[in-house]
C-alpha cells in the first residue's frame, strides 16, 4: 500500500508523462506548420489538402512514439 506522499508523487509522475506524449506531437506538428503553409503557397493547394497532410503527420508521429515506448 501507497502511502499519501507515495501516491502523490505516482500521480504527479503519471500526468507528466501524460503531458509528454500530447506536447510532443503538438510541438513537431508547430515547427512543420510552416513547411505546410510554404507548401500550400507554392503549389496552390487546396486547403483539405494540406489539413489532411497535417493529420496524416500527426498520426504517423504518434505511431513512432507508440512503437518506441514499447
Amino acid at each position: 500500500m501507497l502511502s499519501h506522499s507515495e501516491s502523490d508523487l505516482a500521480h504527479k509522475n503519471t500526468n507528466r508523462r501524460r503531458k509528454k506524449s500530447v506536447l510532443l506531437p503538438m510541438l513537431a506538428m508547430m515547427s512543420l506548420y510552416p513547411l505546410l503553409t510554404q507548401y500550400n503557397r507554392l503549389f496552390n493547394a487546396n486547403l483539405n489538402i494540406v489539413l489532411t497532410l497535417r493529420y496524416l503527420l500527426l498520426r504517423v508521429l504518434l505511431l513512432v512514439k507508440y512503437l518506441t515506448n514499447i
